[in-house]
């Protein structure tokens, strides 16, 4: 028995060209504001409360993705399946902090990281004061 074809109306629908259009449309109506929120409340919100208002907006943006690839392609969401995603989101930010340590050791091997000093001179006398003990006991003096 041969599998019923969609009607008309979800043909065209899904039509790949009607889809990049209808999702350009949704996407830009709904991403331009979402991406502007720090631009559009300035200095009225900040700090945590800001980083929530951009973590609601970005949950919004990816349940409206997700409803768009199910009702208006028709398709199973595979991009942001939550099944194993905890093991991706670790081994992405242990990564993301690997090649970070990397880039900033190789700048600080060529001479890129000046630093010009240490905090307040307790804490740096502090520092010094450990630094003799460590010396002492190693007998590097």
């Amino acid at each position: 028995m041969a599998a019923e074809r969609p009607g008309l109306a979800l043909r065209i629908l899904r039509f790949p060209i009607t889809l990049i259009v209808i999702e350009a449309l949704v996407f830009g109506v709904i991403g331009l504001p979402l991406d502007s929120i720090p631009l559009i409340v300035g200095d009225r919100i900040s700090g945590p409360i800001l980083l929530l208002a951009m973590l609601a907006a970005l949950v919004i943006f990816v349940l409206l993705w997700k409803a768009s690839r199910r009702w208006l392609e028709g398709e199973r969401d595979r991009e942001f399946a939550l099944a194993g995603s905890a093991r991706e989101l670790g081994a992405g930010l242990f990564a993301g902090f690997a090649l970070f340590c990397l880039m900033t050791g190789l700048v600080a091997l060529l001479g890129g990281i000046a630093v010009p000093g240490v905090r307040s001179p307790r804490v740096t006398g502090l520092a010094r004061a450990v630094a003799d003990i460590a010396s002492l006991r190693l007998g590097l003096s």
